[in-house]
C-alpha cells in the first residue's frame, strides 16, 4: 500500500489532466505541497469549500480542481456508480455505519482493498 500511496503522488500519473500533462515548476511545488496535507474525511465533503481554503497556498491546483470539479457527468457514469454501490452495499452491508460506508466507499473507488 505505501508504494500505491507513492505512485498516487506522481503528479505524471495524471498527466490524462491536460494542465498536469507538463508541470511549471510552480505546479509542481504545489503539487509536493498537496500530497503532504493531512486529510480529514469527516470535514471534507464539500469541495468547493475544500478548494477555495486552498486557493491562496495552492493558487495553480485551485483552477485546475474548479475546472474539474464542476464538469457535467455523463448519465452512463452516474449508471456505472449506481451499479457499484449495488455492489458496496450487498445484503452482508446493509447495517453499516455512515463512518463505515464511507470509509468503505473512499477505499472502493481508490482501490485500496
Amino acid at each position: 500500500m505505501h508504494t500505491e500511496n507513492n505512485q498516487r503522488h506522481n503528479i505524471y500519473q495524471y498527466s490524462i489532466i491536460s494542465e498536469l500533462d507538463n508541470p511549471s515548476d510552480d505546479l509542481l511545488h504545489e503539487w509536493g505541497i498537496y500530497c503532504g496535507l493531512e486529510f480529514d474525511n469527516n470535514n471534507e465533503n464539500d469541495l468547493d469549500k475544500y478548494w477555495n481554503d486552498l486557493s491562496n497556498r495552492l493558487p495553480n491546483l485551485f483552477k485546475i480542481a474548479l475546472d474539474y470539479i464542476w464538469l457535467p457527468t455523463p448519465s452512463c457514469a452516474v449508471e456505472r456508480n449506481f451499479s457499484l454501490y449495488n455492489t458496496l452495499l450487498d445484503k452482508d452491508r446493509q447495517n453499516l455505519t455512515k463512518e463505515s460506508l464511507k470509509q468503505l466507499n473512499m477505499m472502493y473507488f481508490n482501490h485500496d482493498y
